[in-house]
């Protein structure tokens, strides 16, 4: 049986198979328990997908932004900017684990109830529901995390039949909200401009 250096670096096993091999070959990492965790929640073993949601305006690519540190997400003061799914993703390592290999994505959508109207919601939803299907890391599995940015301000969020309210029931149609092990927060933007 190997020996586990105090100092060894382990890349994140990709899939059940490999994690397997590495419990066979005698190898412990915390890497290998964080991907037996993930696979068991239908997350991804070796990528990290945070999933942006709201409504237009609510600053998703801002907050893209504030999560990368730097800009990679266009943004505008007037309009949406965002017309189509998109994905940006960072390599990192973690030298508290000793993974060489981590990468982040975050998936910034579209924001529901522009006036465009509710055939482009309805684009939208259809857009987020085709890229999780067809993405090959996350297809038959959840996001790690679904963000539902929200701009405290906004008046659009009060009621069953509010905009925000169609927007959650639109997401729940797209296969990424895990009910069984919860993936949802809400991130509240635009909280100075209130005190």
């Amino acid at each position: 049986m190997e020996q586990k250096k105090k100092d060894e670096w382990m890349g994140l096993p990709v899939n059940e198979k490999q994690l397997h091999d590495l419990f066979l070959g005698g190898k412990r990492h915390p890497a290998m328990k964080m991907a037996d965790i993930a696979m068991k929640m239908k997350r991804s073993p070796n990528q990290v997908f945070v999933l942006l949601v709201g409504l237009s305006g609510a600053g998703k690519s801002s907050t893209v932004n504030y999560l990368f540190e730097t800009n990679v997400a266009e943004t505008s003061e007037l309009r949406s900017e965002t017309r189509s799914t998109i994905e940006y993703t960072v390599k990192m390592k973690s030298t508290e684990w000793r993974i060489p290999d981590l990468q982040l994505s975050i998936i910034d959508t579209p924001g529901f109830c522009d006036t465009d109207g509710l055939e482009q919601d309805a684009k939208n939803i259809m857009s987020i529901k085709y890229f999780l299907e067809s993405h090959p890391h996350i297809r038959k599995s959840y996001p790690n995390l679904v963000m539902i940015v929200l701009n405290i301000q906004d008046n659009r969020i009060e009621g069953e039949s509010s905009n925000f309210a169609k927007m959650l029931k639109g997401i729940s149609n797209v296969n990424a909200i895990d009910n069984r092990n919860p993936n949802v927060v809400v991130v509240l933007t635009h909280a100075t401009s209130i005190a």
